[in-house]
């Protein structure tokens, strides 16, 4: 650093050596929000893991209709609407409900 026939550092010296603190101190902000979202993250990722919505077994499904799942020629899943054709009839299900919508007889 520059100083005067004084001894001492001019005043546009010590104007930048705050301007540095500041950004220090703001530099050091960050890298504290950047660790807290990071945890967060790994506390999500976590969470999400533990609590898992039970997936739907189509076995089931076809266990509780009372069909032969070797029957079943062709199906198709819209959404949440299951489509199923089987040898002898047409189901139509809504699988979140788990509930038939429509059990016909094949023409």
């Amino acid at each position: 650093m520059a100083s005067d026939s004084t001894g001492e550092t001019p005043i546009h010296s010590e104007v930048q050596h705050g301007q540095a603190k500041g950004l220090l101190l703001l530099v050091k902000v960050l890298g504290v929000i950047l660790v807290l979202l990071f945890l967060a993250l790994i506390g999500g990722i976590i969470w999400k893991a533990n609590n898992r919505a039970p997936a739907i077994s189509t076995i089931d499904v076809v266990m509780d209709l009372g069909i032969d799942p070797a029957a079943i020629r062709h199906m198709e899943l819209n959404g949440n609407i299951l489509a199923l054709t089987t040898d002898k009839e047409v189901l139509v299900l809504d699988v979140k409900l788990r509930k038939v919508v429509l059990r016909s007889a094949k023409p």
